[in-house]
């Protein structure tokens, strides 16, 4: 995956993880410094959610705030590697043309 909202980023499907990191429900993120450091060996136990997620909201709001795709919620399902860097017009307009050309 080469874009997350405005950062860049080379993302492949095994730089990414299910974690709980975040929001205490389980969703696939990209491997950032916080969540591998939230599911490494030796990490506090994750509260439950929504716990969780207030635990890390001030930190998450911060990283939006300056930037840092460390800290904040980087989600990239089972497919990341998969995705463009386009407008969401051009994504749609190429998803509708693709699926009329599979119609015929």
């Amino acid at each position: 995956m080469k874009i997350l909202g405005q950062f860049r980023l080379e993302i492949n499907t095994e730089e990414t993880l299910v974690t709980r990191a975040f929001s205490g429900r389980a969703g696939r993120s990209i491997a950032t410094n916080y969540a591998l450091a939230a599911t490494g060996l030796g990490a506090p136990a994750l509260a439950p959610y929504p716990v969780q997620r207030g635990l890390t909201s001030k930190m998450r709001d911060n990283a939006q705030s300056t930037g840092d795709v460390h800290r904040m919620q980087a989600w990239a399902g089972q497919s990341a590697q998969l995705a463009r860097a386009e407008p969401a017009a051009a994504a749609l307009s190429r998803m509708w043309k693709e699926a009329e050309s599979s119609w015929l």
